[in-house]
């Protein structure tokens, strides 16, 4: 009897542990408004995806501290939608899965960095935060009244933008990164292929593998690690291209981009940073994007000119400064997000 007993108690403790609905406890919801605007745009959209459904909430991504639902994210999706006048009549039901996964991943990374200063007892001073605050607002009533028929509150919206000071300010002041010398701006003018060159502009070819519609970014990085592998082994870009990536439009042509690229005209920064970096016929490393993972070839490279070391040493310092603390940044958000285990929750 007493090893049923015990057997028994196993089984329970087992199905415990292993039970997929057991999640950390959801970003609270209770200062956001969801009547009104809110509540109609819901209503239309539930047509269109079930995560736009108020009442039935859906873990999207999940942490060792809390996770975040649809239900959290929705007051930031209407928000954005009403600032920007989007429109999701042609947005297909997987790309609305897409968007509401990776608002709730951002929103969750923020949360969390924010909670890991906060734990780290980093002095800020209130008045000087408040005062950066009050210099973004500006004219209070103004901006109370743009938020009138926002369901995020005059007083989440002042939290929020002092978390987002405390977190510049905390990246300003903690984060430590590499510092140069005079010898590593020279090394840089010389190694950079795209430094010296006037408006340069790169044809590249890449190999793209989201973390959606899986929202898995384990099977994602192993899908494109084996990419990686066969370049590495010397296999054929284009080929590799066709058989790993999933840019559809690019995929086909063997991950060749049509358009040259110029500086500022990528979305992902990251990414935009290291392909310059890149000599022609060179591969990147894989790069993560806040979409998924990526792997680029410089195809050739295009310029107006050459500036001489003289006249841009001071610019190529703070652009290797930028780097580097960019680096370190992006080292520290990957550190929080495998010490709370941000990922995304799927059925």
């Amino acid at each position: 009897m007493k090893l049923r007993f015990f057997l028994f108690t196993i089984l329970i403790t087992f199905i415990a542990c292993t039970s997929k609905n057991e999640y950390s406890p959801s970003l609270a919801t209770d200062a956001f408004d969801y009547s009104g605007n809110l509540f109609v745009f819901s209503k239309n959209m539930e047509k269109k995806s079930d995560l736009f459904s108020i009442e039935k909430e859906t873990t999207l991504v999940n942490t060792t501290k809390f996770s975040v639902t649809n239900k959290y994210v929705l007051p930031f999706l209407y928000y954005q939608v009403s600032a920007d006048s989007l429109d999701f009549s042609m947005t297909s039901k997987e790309q609305i899965k897409e968007l509401f996964y990776f608002m709730a991943y951002s929103l969750a990374q923020k949360e969390l960095y924010y909670r890991e200063i906060i734990d780290s007892a980093f002095e800020y001073d209130d008045d000087e935060i408040n005062k950066q605050v009050e210099a973004y607002i500006g004219d209070v009533e103004q901006f109370k009244l743009y938020l009138k028929n926002s369901p995020l509150s005059y007083s989440f919206i002042l939290e929020d933008l002092k978390k987002n000071v405390i977190i510049e300010k905390y990246r300003n002041e903690k984060v430590s990164y590499k510092t140069i010398n005079d010898n590593d701006v020279i090394d840089y003018y010389k190694t950079n292929p795209t430094i010296s060159r006037i408006n340069p502009s790169l044809q590249v070819r890449h190999i793209f593998v989201s973390f959606a519609p899986h929202f898995n970014k384990q099977k994602a990085l192993a899908k494109i690690t084996r990419a990686k592998k066969e370049l590495d082994n010397g296999k054929d870009f284009a080929k590799t291209a066709k058989k790993y990536s999933e840019d559809k439009a690019s995929s086909k042509n063997g991950g060749f981009l049509p358009d040259f690229i110029t500086r500022g005209s990528m979305q992902n920064e990251k990414s935009e940073r290291i392909i310059f970096n890149l000599k022609k016929g060179e591969i990147s490393e894989i790069i993560e994007t806040p979409i998924g993972y990526e792997i680029f070839k410089v195809e050739e490279i295009n310029d107006e000119g050459e500036i001489v070391f003289s006249e841009m040493a001071e610019n190529i310092k703070k652009l290797i400064e930028y780097e580097n603390k960019r680096n370190a940044i992006d080292a520290e958000n990957l550190r929080i997000e495998q010490k709370y285990k941000l990922d995304f929750i799927t059925k």
